[in-house]
């Protein structure tokens, strides 16, 4: 048992960091260092072991007035000729814990070990730590600890901590970070050093700068040695990284199999489950989506020999796990690309993003056998089977990029994958619904912003409001019993909604709360977000324990403060109030001065879930990469021009690209700031197909002029005229010019992708302007489009007329036309109905498709 008394200690900063200025301006030196402890000591019965008073003479325990020579503890200097402390060389830094899951304040820890055969007492001692130097210190003072037991030393949250001191160890995230035990006389008795490199060149208990540091541990995992006391002064080689970590107790057994406790191999082990995946990470997919497996048994996990099936309508893709890797008994493994972050281990892991029907991964174990299986996606036309070996007719969501698609509860499986598994925050490697924290409550470090809100939908209000959160900072943070608080003239005595259990939001991520589908949090309709009718109204985001982590304050152009609501700074900084079905939204995102009329800029198009950008920038804006062209286009139509003329789009590339808020622009001197066409949210172009745009009589359109989307062809009569097809953010994706034949071109404004007025020629009536091949693009018009074509919307081009801007003679170039109506059907765009397409359109595109 431990001979230490049961005390409560607070330990305070004990060394100035060196390299840092004082109030002076100067650097204080170690000589002047503060080493004031405030330490509080109780003693009572109930300690950690046998305990001893100042009149206690008892053979048994040692005091300061014991004078029996058969002590059980030693105090400093009783038994060492050379007046150093008894112990010295037997106490060992044994386990740590130095990042915590979330907030690190109060949680850290470590773990000393008596390897000696003699108690020893720990007056004097101290715990010193630091990032660069050891520049922070706990006192030990009123210690003791018994041969090989165990002293734990750990934060206000730490339940079985014997000493409570504000621990603040580093993580070693660039460098080595180091922690050190010193004995009574000042002198260093044990200590690590961890982390990828040493340039601070921190010393090792040679003497020496230390070369072999111990490994860098992820969330919640500790440094342990591999054997209790074990200690060769080579941290590279005493030190593991331990998933399960046992503050206060003896270190796990190596789960590599030498204890004998675990067989590699062995495929007992129906309890794993694929707990966690991110199909759809932001950005490129390749090499950055990962999965997480979670071990609810008891006994750690060998995947050697293991594989992961996946496909998106059979299981065409196999990765195999690797030998080496286990996943410990109550915890989690991630397994992901070369590109993923907080990946345990790295494998070629394909998963698809079911953008039709559903996608599927599969766990199987050493002998074959189906251990756990997920599907996700909007239907199930390709007949997966469940774990029942049933057709599915539960299928996860298909969650949107850089959110992830887990167990509601970490292990929870009913094999209804629609009742097992939501769209999360990503939790790599930690739990998905417990929070993670002591207490159950994670406080706030005022890097969760209120980013982007929408309080006046068009029409009713009511379940159309949304409130998205930003996390600005670097770690993923718990908002378990964070609070919503919207007001009119005065905050609430509590708020309106408190996020459920479980709820979590990554660095640099988006967390959308509203009661529409799509909502990574379903408020229920409990946030009323006011107009700002009368007055400023406001919003402000709490945490678990009720303090004030970002406030947003809003009003109408103008408007003067007329009631109580202040804003972080205590002042009354205010947005201006939206339009109808515009939002208010941090630019850039999470930027925060503390005054709302700086951060805030009103009248957005909403992108709730995703990043703000300054102007309206669609909610499915994805920029374009010059691989969609304008392919062919009709500017000169039989008769009258009106709702006939037609422009084509082809994609040149190998990926599927959204149109969300792109647009075509028809210029006859120049081309306007704004887009005569802008295509809508959920408009795409598949790789090698069309898009046609054009007026109500033109029936292979699949989008559709009207309700303020027009263009108007110009017929090049008298100078250049030009089509311009743009991204959602403004930018040029290509640029044709065309004119008459021999016709000069004139610096009117227009010019060609090059920066130059190369030209295609202006065609016949009712004849096109079109490339050849499809989607052939070198810039340079005169070289890339032919005259004349016979018109071809939503069909490959026909080569009817002659390249390099020169008329058609009467079809020539036939010979060597495509065919559209042979081979496979060429892709076709799709798209989100717009509102103002008439009846009568929909009754046209029927009847072509019929015929």
């Amino acid at each position: 048992m431990l001979l230490c008394m049961s005390f409560v200690l607070q330990a305070s900063i004990g060394l100035a960091d060196t390299g840092s200025a004082d109030d002076s301006g100067s650097v204080p030196s170690a000589d002047t260092a503060s080493t004031a402890v405030d330490t509080a000591v109780s003693i009572d019965s109930g300690g950690l072991g046998d305990t001893a008073s100042a009149s206690d003479t008892s053979t048994d325990t040692a005091s300061a007035s014991d004078t029996s020579t058969d002590t059980a503890m030693m105090l400093p200097g009783d038994d060492t000729a050379d007046g150093g402390c008894a112990g010295s060389s037997t106490i060992k830094i044994n386990e740590l814990l130095v990042n915590p899951s979330g907030t690190d304040s109060g949680r850290e820890w470590v773990e000393l070990y008596n390897a000696g055969s003699t108690a020893v007492d720990l007056s004097s001692w101290s715990i010193e730590w630091g990032t660069s130097s050891f520049s922070s210190s706990a006192s030990l003072d009123g210690s003791a600890l018994e041969p090989g037991e165990y002293l734990l030393i750990g934060g206000s949250e730490v339940a079985a901590a014997h000493v409570v001191a504000s621990l603040n160890l580093g993580n070693a995230g660039s460098s080595a970070d180091g922690v050190r035990l010193v004995d009574c006389m000042g002198q260093p008795a044990d200590t690590v050093i961890y982390g990828s490199s040493n340039p601070d060149e921190w010393l090792d208990d040679t003497g020496a700068v230390s070369v072999s540091l111990a490994e860098r541990p992820g969330d919640d995992e500790s440094m342990a040695r591999g054997s209790d006391g074990l200690d060769t002064d080579q941290c590279g080689v005493d030190f593991l990284v331990e998933e399960s970590p046992t503050p206060g107790a003896a270190n796990a057994e190596d789960i590599s199999g030498d204890s004998g406790t675990v067989e590699p191999g062995s495929c007992e082990t129906a309890g794993l489950k694929i707990n966690e995946l991110m199909a759809n990470p932001d950005g490129s997919d390749d090499g950055s989506e990962w999965l997480e497996l979670y071990n609810p048994t008891a006994e750690a996990v060998s995947l050697d020999g293991w594989e992961l099936e996946s496909g998106t309508s059979s299981y065409s893709s196999t990765s195999l796990i690797g030998e080496g890797v286990w996943v410990p008994a109550g915890g989690f493994v991630v397994l992901g690309g070369s590109s993923a972050t907080e990946v345990d281990t790295v494998i070629d892991l394909y998963l698809g993003n079911a953008s039709t029907g559903a996608d599927a991964v599969r766990l199987l174990d050493c002998d074959g056998a189906v251990i756990d299986t997920v599907l996700y996606g909007s239907a199930n036309p390709e007949d997966w089977a469940d774990d029942d070996g049933l057709v599915a007719v539960s299928i996860g969501s298909n969650p949107s990029e850089g959110s992830s698609l887990g167990r509601t509860e970490d292990g929870l499986d009913t094999n209804q994958c629609g009742d097992d598994f939501a769209v999360l925050s990503p939790s790599p490697g930690v739990s998905n619904s417990g929070g993670g924290e002591p207490g159950g409550c994670e406080t706030g470090s005022l890097s969760i912003k209120i980013n982007e809100v929408l309080p006046d939908p068009d029409g009713a209000d009511a379940g159309l409001e949304f409130v998205e959160l930003y996390n600005a900072g670097d770690d993923r943070v718990d908002l378990s019993g964070w609070g919503l608080d919207a007001a009119t003239s005065s905050w609430g005595s509590s708020p309106d909604f408190v996020l459920p259990e479980g709820t979590k939001i990554g660095a640099g991520r988006y967390l959308l709360i509203a009661s529409f589908a799509g909502a990574d949090v379903n408020d229920g309709g409990q946030i009323s977000l006011g107009n700002a009718g009368t007055g400023p109204d406001g919003l402000r985001l709490l945490d678990c324990v009720g303090a004030v982590q970002d406030t947003l304050l809003y009003a109408g152009a103008g408007d003067v403060a007329v009631d109580l609501l202040l804003d972080d700074a205590g002042d009354q900084g205010m947005a201006v109030m939206p339009g109808g079905d515009l939002s208010l939204g941090r630019v850039p995102n999470g930027a925060d001065s503390d005054d709302c009329s700086v951060d805030f800029q009103t009248d957005m198009t909403p992108t709730p879930g995703a990043a703000n950008s300054a102007g309206s920038t669609p909610a499915d804006c994805v920029p374009g990469s010059l691989t969609v062209v304008v392919n062919e286009f009709l500017p000169n139509p039989e008769s009258t021009d009106t709702n006939r003329e037609f422009i084509e789009l082809y994609n040149a590339g190998s990926e599927t690209v959204q149109l969300g808020g792109w647009g075509i622009k028809a210029g006859t001197q120049d081309f306007d700031e704004d887009a005569d066409f802008s295509f809508p949210g959920g408009a795409s172009i598949a790789p090698g197909g069309f898009a046609v745009v054009a007026g109500i009589e033109i029936p292979e359109a699949d989008f559709y002029l009207g309700d303020g989307n027009s263009f108007d062809l110009g017929n090049a009569s008298t100078a250049p005229d030009g089509v311009q097809l743009v991204d959602c953010l403004g930018d040029a994706q290509d640029t044709v010019l065309y004119g008459g034949s021999g016709d000069p071109a004139m610096d009117l404004g227009l010019s060609d992708d090059l920066g130059a007025q190369t030209m295609a020629t202006m065609p016949g009536e009712n004849l096109t302007v079109g490339r050849y091949p499809d989607g052939v693009d070198s810039d340079t018009n005169d070289e890339d489009f032919f005259t004349n074509m016979p018109p071809s919307p939503g069909a490959a081009n026909i080569r009817g007329g002659g390249g390099g801007g020169e008329e058609d003679t009467g079809g020539c170039g036939c010979g060597s036309s495509k065919d559209p109506g042979g081979g496979e059907p060429a892709p076709s765009a799709t798209y989100a109905p717009l509102g103002a397409v008439l009846g009568l359109l929909s009754l046209v595109a029927m009847r072509r498709r019929e015929d």
